[in-house]
């Protein structure tokens, strides 16, 4: 396992530069290397752009798919487990039909909706009216994968989770938002990056308790990489309720109609638990199970969390006699109505 993760090296051989690098250790390397005041390297500071190609292929799709490219878009993709039915990474799936009133919020509200996936992923109803601004590529004629990075290229942002698209965001540096997300050490967020998150539950004698994300972090269950790791710790995950995908998809386009939009007290204090877990990593590297994980890319700029999901969350942890005092300070540091706003092109 430490082997397959770690960087053998560059070597050349006449012309010829080979580099043997693992995309983990790589991740490691932004980390340590954005983390360093002394080293000029910075995370986001520049993206890929796509081959002209990808234009010409994309842009004749969608005149003939009559998906506006002068409009709006939003780029969807649901992990699910029919693709690849590995139950040791169940815990990232997601039910779609969660997202019903999200994808209805943003069809309202005059964006496209184009979804991702494979042909085994579960078709997704859509009121007729609003078929024409509702798309789901891979059931579509002439789809192609090439057309997926494409189109997250142009969109005014993505809503993925944790799985492979998502890199297409974060390489290209368009805006994320990460529904049902889990934490994990090796991500690296895009330029413009929320997070809502899964419930954390822990049973302890047949208790059931939920976890904060600050509990988490200090569990390090970021650590985590298979199903068995949250069973053998007790630890359940429970996904993003419908009413929470919508918060979240409000406050992204908060976000990205004002990107200077200042952090909630709620956002800090998650930013200020995800600081100091990642400098307990650094100083004990040497200590740990697996010396390479010893780093949280998410401690870079650019990430945070949903704070309309986060308030309604804290409200809920509190006792019920206090619930609706807190409800009342918890709106300001992150409104559950967010505030109707231009959608920008």
């Amino acid at each position: 396992m430490n082997l397959s993760w770690m960087s053998l090296g560059h070597h050349q051989l006449g012309p010829i530069r080979f580099l043997v690098d693992h995309y983990w250790e790589l991740l490691r390397q932004v980390v340590h290397r954005s983390r360093d005041a002394k080293d000029q390297f910075e995370h986001n500071a520049w993206h890929f752009r796509l081959p002209e190609k990808y234009d010409r292929v994309g842009e004749r799709f969608c005149r003939e798919a009559g998906i506006r490219l002068d409009q709006p878009l939003v780029v969807l993709h649901v992990r699910e487990s029919s693709y690849h039915k590995l139950a040791k990474q169940s815990y990232r799936d997601s039910a779609i039909e969660n997202y019903r009133p999200a994808i209805e919020h943003l069809l309202d509200r005059g964006f496209q909706v184009v979804r991702i996936g494979d042909i085994k992923m579960r078709k997704f109803d859509i009121d007729e009216r609003k078929q024409d601004r509702y798309f789901e590529l891979p059931f579509m004629d002439d789809y192609q994968h090439e057309l997926d990075a494409f189109l997250i290229s142009r969109a005014a942002f993505m809503i993925g989770c944790q799985s492979g698209p998502c890199a297409f965001a974060r390489a290209l540096g368009v805006p994320l938002l990460t529904v049902n997300a889990v934490l994990h050490y090796t991500l690296l967020p895009s330029r413009q990056e929320m997070a809502s998150f899964k419930r954390y539950f822990q049973e302890t004698n047949g208790r059931k308790q939920e976890l904060s994300l600050e509990q988490a972090l200090d569990m390090r269950l970021f650590h985590f990489e298979n199903s068995y790791q949250f069973s053998e710790a007790g630890v359940a995950l429970q996904d993003a309720s419908a009413e929470e995908i919508l918060w979240s998809v409000q406050d992204m386009i908060t976000w990205i109609t004002d990107p200077t939009l200042p952090q909630t007290a709620l956002q800090e204090r998650f930013a200020t638990s995800v600081e100091a877990a990642a400098r307990r990593l650094e100083l004990e590297r040497d200590s740990l199970d697996l010396p390479i994980a010893d780093y949280l890319g998410i401690s870079l700029p650019g990430y945070r969390i949903s704070p309309t999901v986060a308030a309604a969350r804290e409200v809920e942890a509190m006792p019920p006699l206090d619930a609706r005092a807190a409800g009342d300070q918890s709106r300001g540091a992150g409104s559950r109505q967010p505030a109707e706003l231009h959608v920008p092109v």
